[in-house]
């Protein structure tokens, strides 16, 4: 009887272990059915930042070519606007136009030679573009006679120079240095120059570079070299170089440290 018993003992666990082996499988089963179900996440942020501050100038023209795509011939005018640095020239014409076109540099188109005769200069004017900035210019004039050495030669009224004058859109920028002015509108502290709805798209779209409205103006108009027609012969052999130099900022403290960090600051 004791034998009879302990074999159906061993059925019983034998049947017992298929049991729970049977589970097991259908545990796994199900376990890796359930593996199929999935999930994701798809997180696409697009984030497109303002143009920044670009300037374009009016009465100006470019004066070598760029070395990058998209960049401009000598002698195109400045558009599009753009935040890049640029080397331009001012544009100038014979008074009398019966002398016909004055010459260009023989290598640029940075200035002009063997001028006979009075110049006239386009209006200068300035805009920022695609924000509001506050805006720096700086004027420097100097002149050489045609020696061995270039002696410098002290510019005067008498000999029939007169500097550009300033708009009273513009006021001293204190604390820059010499030469350096700012926009103040019709106030008499340093304002934003506004961009007046003018973005570089627009300005592609609907070119407005030759409406001299939606610009401000550096200098008062008309300005000529010499200032009265027969003083000419008091500049022969001599070379007059104007240099302008205009940086913007959206922020005071910006346009101070682009200030400082020109070279040109303590000419």
């Amino acid at each position: 009887m004791s034998q009879v018993k302990q074999q159906k003992r061993v059925k019983t666990g034998t049947v017992a272990i298929i049991a729970l082996s049977l589970v097991l499988v259908l545990s796994l089963v199900a376990t890796i059915t359930l593996a199929y179900f999935t999930a994701s996440r798809n997180v696409i942020t697009t984030v497109k930042f303002a143009n920044g501050v670009s300037l374009q100038m009016h009465g100006v023209k470019f004066k070598v070519d760029g070395t990058q795509p998209g960049d401009h011939n000598a002698g195109d005018v400045d558009t599009p606007p753009s935040n890049a640095a640029a080397d331009l020239y001012w544009i100038a014409h014979y008074t009398d136009q019966s002398e016909g076109d004055v010459t260009h540099n023989s290598t640029t188109k940075g200035g002009y030679e063997n001028v006979n005769a009075q110049l006239s200069f386009d209006d200068i004017l300035v805009r920022t573009v695609d924000s509001d900035a506050f805006v720096a210019v700086k004027l420097v004039v100097s002149a050489v006679k045609h020696t061995a050495a270039d002696a410098p030669v002290t510019l005067t009224s008498e000999m029939g120079y007169v500097p550009p004058s300033w708009t009273s859109d513009w006021m001293d920028y204190t604390g820059a240095g010499e030469h350096w002015k700012t926009y103040k509108g019709n106030g008499d502290t340093m304002i934003k120059l506004p961009h007046n709805g003018i973005t570089t798209e627009t300005e592609r779209t609907t070119p407005t570079h030759t409406d001299s409205t939606k610009f401000t103006a550096l200098f008062e108009t008309g300005y000529k070299l010499p200032s009265e027609v027969n003083k000419v012969n008091n500049f022969a052999g001599v070379t007059v170089t104007y240099s302008i130099y205009v940086m913007a900022s959206d922020t005071e403290a910006g346009l101070a440290a682009w200030v400082r960090a020109s070279t040109h600051a303590n000419d």
